[in-house]
């Protein structure tokens, strides 16, 4: 018995041991010194701190006390993971809201905390369960923060090639309002017939056969895109136009510490508009050329063989195409159809190329 009790004492002894190099390792810092949110340049050079050494709480000014738990929290950098290969043992990170004399965390944040005037690194997960709610706030304020200062590092880029995107922007714009105006034409002259046609063909994938000889292969259907609900290209195009003109135009001045200002609204609206309609650009111009291909002679024998060899829905379906016009004539089971459209020779020039779009190399400076 006295033996065990001589055991156990001695591991308490050896727990106390550790408990005290633990503390001394981890002496408690605080540097009450910015009166006001620190630099960007400051947050940088963390950054580089860490990478060089693993240990984000030995950077210049940086706290290791616990801080007020109802305190107002500001979020500097985004989720930053520790290379604790760097650290003495391979040890992780003190967090000052819950560990702040034991490793705990590898993935951490800088966080400004205005009522102390301080500045600590918090570990993510901590600061969740520690803030509650202000970290949500927190962490939404920093998200607009960062993506402000995103819009602002990319907009003189998209300045130099604005030049190049705007004339391929407006033959879009020429290019798709003619074809939406197509559309509408068919949609008054033969109401239904876009949707019977789509509707099959999309239910089908696209496919038809074109001839009655067993095993033979199905053929793709060209230009369903045309006869889409939702086939409406002219008003993304005239905002991708919009802001080719609006790009030209300097952003506010702004800094993080402005908060949700005027100038953080603008350049929200302004970015996340230009953002979007750019990127855009691509998929329109495939949805145009789509649609177009419709009229090509080859796609409307295409369907006029499905219907002659009996498994299209339609009991007749026949294209009459000449110069510039395409007239069609269907009966189904739903109603007869008859339209009549003209087709622009140059409609295809006007729709830029992929290679065309390509060289623009806006996914550079978008993504």
């Amino acid at each position: 018995m006295n033996e065990a009790n001589g055991k156990i004492a001695e591991s308490a002894k050896v727990l106390v041991s550790h408990e005290e190099i633990c503390m001394s390792e981890y002496d408690l810092k605080f540097f009450p010194k910015f009166e006001s949110r620190p630099s960007a340049e400051f947050v940088d050079g963390w950054r580089k701190h860490i990478s060089q050494t693993g240990s984000p709480e030995t950077y210049i000014d940086i706290s290791t006390t616990k801080p007020p738990r109802d305190g107002p929290v500001i979020l500097l950098s985004d989720d930053i993971h520790v290379p604790t290969s760097l650290r003495l043992g391979g040890e992780r990170v003190p967090c000052p809201l819950c560990s702040p004399k034991s490793p705990k965390f590898e993935n951490g944040r800088l966080a400004y905390f205005p009522q102390e005037n301080a500045v600590r690194c918090i570990g993510i997960d901590c600061a969740r369960k520690f803030f509650g709610a202000d970290y949500t706030e927190a962490l939404r304020l920093f998200r607009i923060e960062a993506q402000c200062a995103a819009y602002i590092a990319a907009w003189p880029a998209l300045e130099a090639k604005i030049r190049a995107v705007e004339p391929l922007a407006l033959r879009l714009l020429a290019a798709g309002s003619k074809l939406e105006d197509i559309r509408v034409i068919i949609d008054v002259q033969g109401p239904g017939f876009a949707r019977f046609l789509y509707n099959d063909l999309v239910n089908r994938g696209g496919l038809v056969v074109t001839s009655r000889t067993p095993g033979a292969r199905s053929q793709q259907v060209e230009g369903l895109a045309l006869f889409a609900s939702d086939f409406r290209p002219r008003s993304a195009l005239e905002k991708i136009v919009a802001v080719c003109r609006d790009i030209r135009k300097p952003l506010p001045n702004w800094s993080a510490a402005d908060g949700q200002d005027a100038a953080t609204k603008e350049i929200m609206r302004r970015g996340k508009a230009a953002f979007d309609s750019l990127r855009a650009i691509p998929e329109i111009r495939d949805l145009l050329g789509d649609a177009l291909s419709f009229f090509k002679p080859a796609n409307l024998r295409r369907l006029e063989k499905w219907t002659d060899n009996g498994s299209s829905p339609f009991a007749s379906l026949n294209f009459k195409a000449s110069a510039q016009q395409v007239q069609a004539s269907a009966v189904s089971f739903e109603d007869r159809y008859e339209w009549s459209v003209m087709v622009p020779e140059n409609l295809l020039t006007q729709i830029p190329t992929k290679e065309e779009i390509s060289v623009l190399n806006l996914s550079e400076i978008l993504n």
